[in-house]
């Protein structure tokens, strides 16, 4: 692990333009399928879409997508970057993205997970997630079945 970033100065905002370099430098570094730069724009230009990140005056420690459509959203990637994991920025990125899930009176948030993952699954039920389904094969490099988490708000 890092230096320990989590201190008083962080904060989870919403995105803007300039951090899409960096979400994309930690896609890559995170997942065997990362999102393109092109993919965070797009999902940072649909309105009704969240866009977190979680930040100090310095840097751009983690990021959160997520879709949503009338009540409904789906948690489309999550990250924090390699050596600040394991002190609690995704959880705060989660609970940030509960409290605007409220304010927009969603009913509920989808996610797909590694089956693998535990620390993920993990950070999902302690949130409130809980599993809903399996989806074969769904993820690829390698090949993996996904659980399906629903978060009721």
């Amino acid at each position: 692990m890092g230096k320990n970033p989590v201190n008083d100065n962080l904060i989870v905002r919403n995105a803007i333009p300039e951090d899409l370099e960096i979400f994309t430098k930690i896609e890559k570094e995170t997942f065997s399928e990362p999102w393109s730069y092109d993919a965070f724009q797009e999902a940072m230009a649909a309105e009704e879409n969240i866009v977190l990140t979680i930040t100090d005056e310095e840097d751009i420690y983690g990021y959160l997508v997520v879709y949503t459509s009338l009540d409904e959203g789906e948690l489309m990637t999550i990250a924090v970057r390699p050596g600040y994991r394991g002190y609690g920025l995704g959880d705060k990125l989660i609970k940030a993205m509960i409290d605007e899930g409220r304010r927009r009176e969603l009913v509920n948030i989808f996610l797909e997970v590694r089956k693998s993952n535990d620390a993920a699954r993990s950070l999902y039920r302690k949130n409130g997630f809980i599993a809903v389904g399996e989806r074969k094969n769904f993820y690829r490099f390698p090949t993996e079945d996904a659980i399906v988490g629903r978060l009721s708000l």
